[in-house]
């Protein structure tokens, strides 16, 4: 699953999704202002359908530590807008 393409496939169908940003490497990270998205971050694998790696930062150090950790298990850190709300109960 690429989180990024059906990011942009939800927008360009007229759901609403969070802002991000794709981080590929450390001159990305360097150079790629995540300051209009605010904090707190939600950071995650841009692979993958499940919540491994996902991490909400709330500072510069967090998201360099988590930018670093989730590129341990991807090439690519996809990084959002945190958006809160209730978390719904499991259902069984």
């Amino acid at each position: 699953m690429d989180k990024e393409l059906s990011k942009k496939l939800m927008r360009f169908e007229g759901v609403r999704t969070p802002d991000w940003v794709l981080l590929r490497n450390r001159e990305e990270l360097a150079y790629t202002s995540v300051e209009p998205l605010g904090y707190p971050l939600v950071v995650k694998p841009n692979s993958g359908g499940s919540s491994i790696g996902v991490q909400i930062v709330r500072n510069d150090p967090e998201l360099l530590a988590a930018v670093r950790e989730v590129w341990r298990w991807d090439d690519e850190a996809l990084v959002e807008q945190y958006i809160p709300g209730k978390r719904l109960p499991a259902r069984s």
